[in-house]
């Protein structure tokens, strides 16, 4: 699915992004314009089909990743079921999408991150954050909610040091790839926050349909919550906060990354819930 926006402007906006002359900061997102690229040269020039595929390639793969993230924690019929209720919410986040491919590929590194930090496998993080910043820049968080997942589960100073140096990589990336293109006018957070302070309508609705049920479920089941389901609805909250700063908060894509924890959360303190009921 493209949406029509994108279908009118496709052409026009992919070539400018692979030019070098598209703005911030589609410009700065070049790696899932190559895919994309790489695609139409295998359909003898179909863009639109290109993209299409891009898309539902990297949505199916995310939600691979994210059915062995949910068996971390799940029995393959509940990981199962929070897989379902992915697929089941993600064409909401449609919304305000245009030209946006990167949001599938970014949903597949975030999935990657949280199934190794859950696994056990930190050092995972740094590669995955640098990789995914030529997709898209907010990879950068990826080291900040493995800080905030590892700490005090192992020694600090090892904690510290991958944080150092996961943000230090993707820095390394996202600079360098702006040195390659040159300098872009960025929005200003101040005309985001007010746009979507007063666009509101746009996203209450996306937050109610996407993290509601499931932040209700989570709060209901609190208390069988474990710390890595608590602390992942911190970094949730933190992610969402920022976007709401420096993103259009009404393009509901942008919730994408952070929706697996919100479902993890909800299928546990559901299943927390049902226990008691059963022991009763």
């Amino acid at each position: 699915m493209v949406d029509r926006h994108a279908a009118l402007n496709i052409e026009e906006d992919h070539n400018k992004v692979l030019s070098g002359e598209a703005d911030s900061p589609m410009q700065y997102r070049p790696g899932a314009y190559l895919v994309a690229e790489g695609f139409r040269y295998a359909f003898k020039g179909n863009l639109i089909k290109a993209y299409y595929v891009e898309r539902m390639l990297f949505s199916f793969t995310a939600g691979f990743v994210i059915f062995l993230f949910f068996r971390r924690f799940l029995t393959t019929g509940w990981a199962l079921a929070g897989v379902g209720w992915f697929y089941a919410i993600l064409p909401f986040t449609y919304q305000g999408y245009w030209l946006q491919p990167a949001d599938p590929i970014n949903a597949t590194f975030y999935a990657l991150a949280y199934l190794a930090s859950a696994s056990g496998l930190p050092l995972w993080i740094t590669p995955l954050a640098a990789v995914g910043a030529l997709f898209r820049e907010t990879v950068i968080l990826l080291p900040v909610f493995n800080l905030i997942a590892e700490f005090g589960k192992r020694p600090i100073d090892r904690v510290l040091v991958r944080f150092i140096v996961g943000i230090g990589a993707t820095v390394f990336v996202i600079i360098a790839i702006q040195s390659i293109y040159g300098p872009r006018a960025h929005p200003d957070p101040w005309i985001m926050v007010g746009n979507n302070l007063k666009d509101s309508w746009r996203w209450i609705w996306g937050l109610i349909i996407l993290i509601g049920p499931s932040s209700a479920l989570a709060i209901w089941g609190w208390r069988g919550l474990g710390t890595f389901h608590k602390r992942s609805l911190l970094f949730a909250a933190m992610f969402l906060i920022i976007h709401f700063i420096f993103g259009r908060f009404g393009e509901t894509r942008l919730y994408l990354p952070v929706l697996p924890l919100f479902i993890l959360a909800a299928l546990n303190g559901l299943k927390y819930q049902l226990g008691k009921n059963t022991e009763k």
